[in-house]
């Protein structure tokens, strides 16, 4: 069975008949920490002018920057540019593409005819969880066994103390919001996050009042004379030189605002006419049914 995700993950370039989805955010890009496992609000070594540097090793094999290495349909040593007025068809809107579960071989022919397998659910998901029920149950140790095994096994250093950028003895609720903080990173694009606001009621107190960002790269000299030097840039060293980033807005009309009675679905109207036995979940039209009882 064949599926389009690469196709519709990928920039239109490098794709075909789809692309635009999976874009990261100014948001999502800012939840991963150093590489010391630090966040980046809290570590001096952090570069806001250039953000991709000395980060989680799972920043790098998640997001797609501007002037990343990202060797797509095979093309050797292939630069992903994302700033305004490059040529990409149908650019991103937020600066970013999704590099997770990317076939770099496939040529745009492929892209929707991809094969590769979804994984519902891998062994890490499983240790997660066994963390997250730890923590609840106040076994604090083994959720902090957990966690350092995940970020040693993504790449992040361990440091003097051992604790992986972990802060030490976490109380209870700083121990689930790490939890929850290592699923978004380490989840990113699974298709988790949702689920995982949803099933803690967690919507209110992350997104609610919140309008999602992307980082769009301006030239700061013409694309014609860029395009004669590109191909030599360091961005290491030079991006500043010749770019400038600009914060968007991507949700221009509203703001976020997740209704509590989106946490319990609605049972359709067609289902109550079948079924008089039926009642209405709470919090909907006359709804009297708890879903909690």
């Amino acid at each position: 069975m064949t599926h389009y995700w690469d196709a519709a993950t990928r920039p239109l370039s490098e794709a075909q008949n789809y692309s635009g989805c999976n874009q990261p955010t100014k948001e999502m890009v800012e939840s991963y920490p150093m590489i010391t496992g630090t966040p980046i609000t809290e570590s001096p070594d952090y570069d806001p002018l250039h953000f991709w540097q000395n980060r989680d090793p799972r920043f790098t094999s998640t997001i797609a920057y501007n002037g990343c290495k990202w060797e797509l349909s095979g093309k050797k040593d292939r630069i992903q540019w994302t700033y305004q007025g490059h040529s990409t068809l149908n650019p991103s809107s937020s600066g970013f593409y999704c590099r997770k579960a990317i076939n770099v071989s496939y040529t745009p022919y492929y892209t929707e005819r991809s094969s590769t397998d979804w994984i519902e659910i891998r062994f890490t998901e499983v240790l997660m969880n066994y963390a997250e029920c730890a923590a609840e149950n106040g076994k604090s140790d083994e959720a902090y066994g957990v966690l350092k095994r995940i970020r040693q096994r993504a790449g992040i250093e361990a440091g003097s103390n051992g604790m992986y950028g972990l802060k030490a003895n976490m109380s209870h609720d700083e121990m689930i919001a790490a939890i929850m903080l290592e699923r978004k990173i380490e989840f990113a694009y699974e298709g988790k996050r949702y689920w995982d606001l949803r099933r803690r009621r967690m919507f209110a107190s992350e997104m609610n009042g919140t309008r999602r960002h992307g980082l769009l790269p301006k030239l700061k000299i013409s694309p014609v004379e860029f395009d004669k030097i590109k191909d030599n840039i360091d961005i290491d060293k030079d991006y500043t030189t010749y770019f400038k980033d600009s914060v968007v807005v991507l949700d221009q009309k509203y703001e976020i605002n997740f209704q509590n009675n989106y946490y319990f679905y609605a049972i359709p109207n067609k289902h109550l006419e079948t079924n008089s036995k039926l009642e209405q979940t709470q919090d909907w039209d006359n709804g009297t049914f708890n879903p909690y009882e």
